[in-house]
């Protein structure tokens, strides 16, 4: 997946050690479950910048990487992703997108395209057979 943040163009890809050590799939599966309302874009304003900055890792560690063990080095990316979303959600930015627009983005690009995707896929196959009880 492709993302324009300030007027550059970086490649979102979610990889395996990202992925794991910031237990993105844990807190994305609690996105789904979370609350209303406010609660789900408060929930969404604190999960997001995550979320991206480990997408950005596979190919911009060289701008964004950080040692996943260092909480006080993710918070200075973090600090780089709260700038960059928030330009990148401003109503007059033409290329930018709302918050669920992203998120979605985001988790599709995770369910398709990463190291993840054949198990997902298997997953909702296996789903799909099994039959709903009453």
């Amino acid at each position: 997946m492709k993302i324009k943040l300030n007027g550059k163009e970086y490649t979102v890809k979610f990889g395996y050690a990202p992925v794991y050590k910031n237990k993105i799939i844990p807190r994305l599966v609690g996105m789904e479950k979370k609350g209303e309302g406010l609660e789900v874009i408060d929930n969404m304003l604190g999960f997001l910048p995550e979320f991206l900055l480990v997408g950005l890792q596979k190919f911009h560690a060289d701008e964004f990487g950080f040692d996943f063990d260092d909480k006080e080095a993710k918070e200075k990316q973090l600090a780089k992703m709260y700038d960059l979303l928030d330009d990148y959600l401003d109503p007059e930015n033409e290329e930018g997108k709302d918050i669920m627009s992203l998120y979605n983005d985001l988790s599709a690009e995770m369910e398709k395209n990463s190291f993840l995707s054949k198990m997902l896929a298997k997953e909702v196959q296996t789903a799909k057979k099994k039959p709903i009880k009453k």
